[in-house]
């Protein structure tokens, strides 16, 4: 076929040389089809496959990564586990740590992490895989601490001796101590408050600071080891613990002495702690309310109340004894008696906004909205220029 030019076109009729122009383009428009499909199949059969394999394989490195630093960490190992399960490749991460462990049997952290795939999927081998791995691992605190979770699944009596165990054998003191709270409970509906006394003491040996003694107490008091709560949180420091430490640890000695039956001795501790506390004090009404508690008969009640009006007496002009008072004659019910005090307090320290909002308070609890109103228009009337 004699290849064709814009001479030879010329010498043509016009219509014939439209038709050899329009199948020229045409069967270029073939050939480009015919060299670009095959090319752009090749690259597609050889790039589909790896793609996806690389693109997990990359992602999930550095979940592995965090995993053999530390096989405990909560986060990465779900995730890793939901980026392969979305793929439909578990079994092919169980693959990886299993053909590891296979080829590195001394290698804790990848053995600790495949017996917590294996009980995240739900594996029926997760169990002896577990027991094996406490075997060849026998300090290792958090493979204890997953065959105790495994035999609790499966409501074994043995599952509380490898919680035991694991706590014994944690050094990390955060994980440590949340783990004598998974303990302590369980301890108690299985009769075993020797393993409750053992761990308590335990973290009490560790805490050197007030606030750490003081969590410890109250663990203590909880578990009604009221004897060796006083007598952790009576411990003197070399310097006194911060305000708010200090009234907890109050509190909690008194809460220790009311279950020694030593309500006198409580009631003493909680008036020394209110005479050291300012009238307003976040929590000078709940100690005021606890410090009632404590009284027994209505006679006992009646001589409380009567020495907190002769404080008052003594210091009229001094809010907190009155704002005692006050809360001593609420929680009894006697709110118009407190109100007659606040009203009387009112016009001893007129520029009191504490009483002001104690007296507004009561007002509105008994829902005395003449009262109120008309205690308002005399406060402006003698204050006109009040904000």
């Amino acid at each position: 076929m004699k290849l064709l030019t814009h001479c030879n076109l010329r010498r043509l009729p016009a219509r014939l040389a439209v038709r050899l122009v329009c199948r020229a383009v045409v069967v270029a428009m073939i050939v480009a089809c015919a060299w670009a499909t095959p090319v752009r199949d090749v690259r597609a059969q050889d790039t589909a496959p790896d793609a996806p394999e690389k693109d997990i394989v990359a992602k999930s490195l550095p979940l592995r990564t965090a995993l053999h630093h530390d096989p405990t960490l909560a986060s990465p190992l779900p995730r890793l586990l939901s980026m392969y399960g979305e793929a439909g490749r578990v079994e092919e991460l169980l693959g990886i740590y299993k053909t590891h462990t296979a080829k590195y049997p001394n290698d804790a952290s990848s053995r600790t992490v495949l017996v917590r795939l294996l009980t995240a999927t739900g594996d029926p081998g997760a169990l002896n895989a577990a027991k094996s791995a406490v075997l060849q691992f026998p300090k290792n605190s958090y493979l204890h601490y997953i065959l105790y979770e495994i035999l609790l699944g499966k409501q074994d009596p043995k599952a509380l001796e490898q919680l035991d165990l694991a706590i014994e054998l944690q050094t990390r003191p955060g994980l440590k101590a949340a783990w004598i709270d998974v303990l302590l409970p369980a301890a108690v509906t299985e009769d075993r408050r020797d393993l409750v006394e053992k761990h308590l003491l335990s973290l009490a040996a560790e805490a050197a600071e007030p606030s750490r003694r003081l969590e410890v107490a109250q663990r203590m008091v909880r578990y009604k080891f009221f004897s060796k709560a006083l007598e952790l949180l009576e411990k003197n420091d070399t310097q006194p613990p911060a305000p708010e430490t200090m009234v907890s640890i109050e509190l909690e000695a008194a809460a220790a002495e009311i279950g020694l039956k030593k309500t006198k001795e409580a009631a003493v501790r909680l008036d020394r702690l209110l005479s050291k506390l300012t009238a307003d004090y976040w929590r000078r009404s709940e100690i005021v309310a606890r410090r009632l508690q404590l009284v027994d008969s209505q006679a006992d009640r009646d001589a409380m109340i009567d020495a907190a009006r002769k404080r008052v007496e003594k210091s009229p002009r001094d809010e907190a004894v009155v704002l005692d008072l006050v809360q001593l004659m609420t929680t009894v019910q006697l709110r118009r008696d407190a109100l007659k005090v606040l009203l009387e307090a009112g016009r001893q320290m007129p520029k009191s906004a504490r009483i002001e909002k104690q007296t507004l308070e009561l007002f509105d609890r008994l829902r005395d909205a003449r009262g109120r109103e008309k205690y308002l228009a005399d406060r402006l009337k003698k204050q006109p220029n009040r904000p």
